[in-house]
């Protein structure tokens, strides 16, 4: 049987709005006071019978767990027959890009967080 490929795609702002956050990609900390580039996330969507790859690029240091599982759950409710192996999640490893991570760099700061005036970003 043969079957037609379907391809879409799209992009999304993932810039953090709303105050300072805390920036990773460096050993040191460094709040931010301005947005100097918008962050993008661009996704692309290949499908073919029952056969689908959703590849989504993020301007991003890398790639957490936690990310990819709170994507795949939102995938799981708003796309029929979605499978977790389906999703590929990347990073265009950004080093100025908001920290991600559950835990930063708390150590390699000599036990700082982030000040109280930046955003929470995990």
């Amino acid at each position: 049987m043969e079957h037609s490929i379907l391809v879409g795609w799209g992009q999304a702002d993932i810039t953090p709005k709303g105050g300072p956050i805390s920036l990773i990609g460096q050993w040191q900390e460094r709040i931010s006071d301005v947005v100097r580039d918008p962050l993008q996330a661009t996704a692309i969507v290949v499908e073919s019978g029952d056969q689908r790859v959703i590849w989504v690029a993020c301007d991003l240091l890398h790639i957490t767990r936690p990310l990819t599982e709170a994507v795949r759950a939102l995938l799981r409710d708003s796309v029929p027959s979605f499978y977790d192996e389906q999703l590929i999640l990347s990073a265009t490893h950004i080093h100025t890009g908001p920290n991600t991570d559950e835990h930063p760099f708390t150590t390699l700061l000599e036990g700082r967080g982030d000040p109280p005036s930046a955003l929470p970003t995990a």
